[in-house]
């Protein structure tokens, strides 16, 4: 009946909701790990740049 049409339309509703969520949830998420990824690289750059200063000092002369 009417009903059924109705809940069936709600529940087609309720799914797309769902993927589009699930879908942002994840654009966000793989954004993060990309800033992540990014500054990971930054500090190792960082450290590597002290480690040479520091090495650099400790030579004689």
């Amino acid at each position: 009946g009417a009903m059924d049409t109705l809940y069936a339309i709600l529940d087609e509703k309720k799914s797309e909701l769902l993927q589009r969520i699930t879908q942002e949830q994840e654009e966000k998420l793989s954004f993060i790990e990309a800033l992540i990824q990014q500054y990971q690289e930054q500090l190792d750059k960082s450290t590597k740049l002290v480690e040479t200063a520091i090495q650099s000092l400790d030579e004689p002369g």
